[in-house]
C-alpha cells in the first residue's frame, strides 16, 4: 500500500469566497468540485484516493462524470462507496453508493432502513 497523503485545505480556501459574498454563478459549485477534483487526480495520478465529501458532492461529481447538465439527485447512503476511476481526462463510475460492507449492521446504521 502507497504512502498515504493529506491535502492541508489551503487550495480549497483559496477557492471559498469571502464570507457574505454572493455567488451569481448557478454553476459555480459544480466547477469548484470539478476543479478539486481534477486537482486531487493530478496531483495523485496512478494512485487509490479516498475522498470524504458530503451528499451533495458526490452528486454532483457523479453527474459531471455522467455527462448530465443537472446533478443527479440521488441518496448516498452514509459511509456509502463510490468509486471512480481515473485515467488522462477519462473518469468511468466503478461503483456507485455501494453499501455492501455494512451487511450484518444493525438497522438504520448508515442510513439503510
Amino acid at each position: 500500500m502507497g504512502e498515504g497523503r493529506t491535502f492541508d485545505g489551503e487550495g480549497i480556501r483559496r477557492r471559498i469566497p469571502p464570507k457574505g459574498a454572493v455567488r451569481t454563478e448557478p454553476d459555480g459549485a459544480r466547477r469548484r468540485i470539478v476543479a478539486a477534483m481534477d486537482s486531487i487526480i493530478r496531483e495523485c495520478g496512478g494512485e487509490r484516493v479516498a475522498v470524504v465529501a458530503h451528499a451533495a458532492v458526490i452528486q454532483t461529481y457523479v453527474s459531471h462524470v455522467l455527462g448530465l447538465e443537472r446533478d443527479f439527485v440521488f441518496y448516498p447512503f452514509n459511509a456509502g462507496i463510490t468509486s471512480i476511476r481515473a485515467q488522462g481526462e477519462r473518469r468511468v463510475i466503478w461503483r456507485l453508493n455501494d453499501v455492501a460492507h455494512l451487511d450484518g449492521m444493525p438497522p438504520g446504521f448508515g442510513g439503510i432502513s
